[in-house]
Parts: structure tokens; C-alpha cells; sequence
């Protein structure tokens, strides 16, 4: 798997002004408005724009038999299809503004990895799943407004991670949790909100409807001594969010106050290993492979269904999860289920590449009932940060030297920024982050 390295800079001040794509020089309608697009991005480098051009053409051309075998599609409607859907990622790019006015930088490995390969990644994984896998890589590239809380999210996860993982080496515990299982579970949960549309309230959360802590109570009482070593090293205080009251001679959960930000992350990570040890007794009663000793993204797999629903689930069904192709399993379930149940906004892969391919688009994913379908999107995001970028390494890792180039370049463009204000403001001026 050819993997790139994210970079984690932010447009510098320099540089804070737009640029006038070229006119479009090709005779094709509908790489017309890619090109430019892209010209947009690579600062009119023809020879880059026209490698992504032809990188498109042959993701097409690879595509369109595999799409072929599940009903009918021709390489022309295959490619009509990713070219459209890789120009609207762009265009979305190209239309927003960053912190301070600064265009949205994007590198040609960046466009071809993490826009035109996802996009064909996206079509694929949906048309036999019946899911669209979450789109998280601007949630760890250290890019744009999130870029801050990107760091200390990297940061948490990291010194939580290795304090879990020395806790249970101490314990005597075969199982390890990595930073990619902790961020992309955080994330899946409501991470994306709290570094989206819910940025301002992110120092005021709560555990269940915040970040889907459910069990946090039962969670926090089971790791209470490790608990305690998490506050210690990561600065929290997650001892003082559960309390207990006495009800009739039956303790009661309570809780007695929302999360900040790194708690959040941190009661996150302490909830997945505790789900993890669920999941590894219950592979153990019924005498299958332990957890520890299957790959990082079976791990992730199974942790995830407990996580959400308690289950392990057969091996058949995790062989479908991993595969993405639960597109006929969840139709037929939601059939099934339909008596008592609202129906999934879900059809079979006929249908849905029937539909991408007459334009009608993707359909709406909303939280379901099916823990196998909520398990998909996430799952979905977790293989997609894994195959087309080396934000973690091979053992789900963050690479923190380069987070910590990222913090001490960051630092000085804000400095720059602060003086730039100072100066064109007449003194006084702050930074609007």
C-alpha cells in the first residue's frame, strides 16, 4: 500500500490571498471544470494538472469492471460519475476560507490520494455495502480551523495510549490499544461535531450524547485505578464527572458535571479498552481467537460492535463488515424488520449503482438501529485514513515528531500573524484565533 506523508502546515501568512484558476485549454466538457479546479490548487503547474487528469482516467478504467460484475455500468459512465464527484470534493475546497482569509492548501499527492482514490473508494465501498465510508482526513492533517484542537487531540490520545498500554503490561493484560483505534472512535462518536459545527461548545460536553460514552459509569468504576493514572498524566479529572448516590440501599449513577475537551478524548480512550476486555471475554466463551492476536482492523471491528452494541457478532458478519459487502444483508434486514422497525434509507447494489450512475447521488446515511450499519461508517473512515495516508503508522501510532514540527512551525506563523494585525491595524492587534 503506497502511502504519503500528510503534511501538517498551514498556509503560510504570505499567502493569504486567492488565485485566479486558467481558462480550461482541453476540448473535453467534462474535464473542463476539473482542470480548472485543479489548476486552482497546483498554482497553474499544467504538467501536475495533467497527471491527475490521467489519474483519473485510469481509476475509471480500474473501476468500472469491478462495478461492472454488479450490474450495468460502462467505463464513460464510470468515469462521468468520478469526475463529478472529485470536482464537487474540490469545488468545496476551493470555496472555503481558513481562520485567517487563506485559501485551502491541497498538494497533487494530496489530491490524488485523499480526493480522486477516495472518491473511487467511496462509489465502490457504498455500492456493495450499502454505506458510504465517513470522510475524516481533515480531521488529523493539522490544516484549518481544526488545526488546533487536531494537536491536542493528538497529543491526548498519544499520552493516554501509553498510559493504558503500561497499565496493562503491569496487569499482566495481553491486550494494547493504538492512537488510530482511540482518534477514530472519538471522532466517529461526535468528535466530528465538536471540531465542526459544535466547535464553540467543546469545553462543555456531554459523556453520552457528546461522544457516546454510554456506559461510562460501569466504565469509569471497573478502571477506577487506572482512571486515576489517566487524570494524573493527562491533566484531567475524570474521577469527579460519575457520582454515586445511594437509592434505596441500590447505588445509582449520576452525573455530576460535562467534559472538557481533553476529557472527552481521555474518558474515550478509557472506554475503548474497557470495551476491548468485553469483547476479548466474550471471543474467549465462545472459543475463537483472542483479540490481541488478530490484525489491527479485526481489532477495530470487533471493539466497535461491542462499543455499540454489546455483540460480538458471527464470523460471517464481520467477514461482510470488513469486506464491505453488507449491501444485499442490510436490505434484506431492514426488509425483514420493517413491521417494527423504520425502514434504513438503504437499497441493493443493483439500485445503488443504478442510482450513481443516473446522478440521483448518494443516499442519506442517518444514525440507524443496526449497530452494523453505524459500524460500516466508521469502519469505512478508519480503513480509508489507513489506505490513503500515513497519519498513523503500521502499528496505529501517531507520529509525534512531526506533530511536534507542526506545533513550533504553527507557533511562528501565529506570531507572524499577530505582528501582520499590529502593523496594519496601527498596534494592538490580536489574533481572531
Amino acid at each position: 500500500m503506497k502511502l504519503y506523508k500528510v503534511p501538517l502546515l498551514i498556509t503560510a501568512v504570505a499567502t493569504l490571498c486567492f488565485v485566479t484558476p486558467l481558462c480550461a485549454t482541453s476540448a473535453d466538457p467534462l474535464s473542463d471544470p476539473l482542470r480548472e479546479t485543479i489548476d486552482y490548487f497546483l498554482l497553474h503547474d499544467s504538467a501536475g494538472i495533467e497527471r491527475l487528469i490521467l489519474h483519473v482516467d485510469d481509476t475509471s478504467a480500474s473501476l468500472t469492471p469491478r462495478l461492472a460484475e454488479i450490474g450495468p455500468a460502462t467505463e464513460e459512465q464510470v468515469r462521468t460519475l468520478l469526475v463529478e464527484q472529485v470536482t464537487a470534493n474540490l469545488e468545496a475546497k476551493r470555496d472555503a476560507n481558513g481562520p485567517h482569509g487563506e485559501s485551502f492548501p491541497m498538494t497533487e499527492d494530496e489530491i490524488r490520494t485523499t480526493v480522486i482514490d477516495y472518491e473511487a473508494y467511496k462509489i465502490e465501498a457504498y455500492v456493495t455495502s450499502g454505506v458510504f465510508p465517513k470522510k475524516y482526513f481533515g480531521y488529523f492533517d493539522g490544516k484549518w480551523e481544526t488545526a488546533e484542537h487536531e494537536y491536542i487531540l493528538a497529543v491526548t490520545v498519544h499520552t493516554a495510549v501509553g498510559i493504558i498500554n503500561s497499565w496493562l503490561e503491569a496487569e499482566g493484560d495481553p491486550l494494547r490499544v493504538t492512537d488510530m483505534e482511540v482518534a477514530l472512535t472519538w471522532v466517529s462518536e461526535g468528535g466530528t461535531l465538536l471540531l465542526g459545527e459544535l466547535y464553540e461548545e467543546c469545553d462543555s460536553i456531554h459523556p453520552i450524547l457528546g461522544v457516546g460514552l454510554d456506559d461510562i459509569a460501569s466504565g469509569t468504576k471497573d478502571l477506577e485505578p487506572l482512571m486515576y493514572k489517566l487524570d494524573a498524566a493527562t491533566g484531567t479529572d475524570l474521577c469527579s464527572i460519575v457520582g454515586w448516590q445511594d437509592d434505596g440501599g441500590a447505588k445509582v449513577a449520576t452525573l455530576q458535571r460535562y467534559m472538557t475537551f481533553e476529557e472527552s478524548i481521555v474518558a474515550t480512550a478509557l472506554m475503548w479498552i474497557w470495551e476491548k476486555r468485553i469483547a476479548q471475554r466474550k471471543l474467549a466463551a465462545t472459543g475463537r481467537k483472542p483479540l490481541h492476536d488478530r490484525p489491527l482492523d479485526e481489532q477495530f471491528i470487533l471493539g466497535s460492535l461491542v462499543y455499540n452494541s454489546g455483540l460480538i457478532h458471527d464470523r460471517g458478519r464481520q467477514r461482510l463488515i470488513r469486506g464491505f459487502d453488507t449491501g444485499e444483508s442490510l436490505f434484506a434486514t431492514s426488509e425483514r424488520n420493517a413491521h417494527r422497525r423504520a425502514r434504513l434509507d438503504v437499497v441493493t447494489p443493483e439500485v445503488a449503482l443504478e442510482e450513481l450512475l443516473q446522478g440521483q447521488g448518494y443516499r442519506d446515511q442517518q444514525t440507524s438501529w443496526l449497530a452494523v450499519y453505524h459500524i460500516l461508517q466508521r469502519w469505512g473512515g478508519y480503513h480509508g485514513i489507513a489506505q490513503f495516508t500515513d497519519v498513523f503508522d503500521d502499528a496505529g501510532m501517531y507520529d509525534m515528531d512531526c506533530w511536534d514540527e507542526w506545533k513550533r512551525e504553527y507557533d511562528a506563523l501565529e506570531a507572524e500573524w499577530t505582528r501582520h494585525l499590529e502593523h496594519t491595524q496601527g498596534g494592538g492587534g490580536q489574533s481572531s484565533k
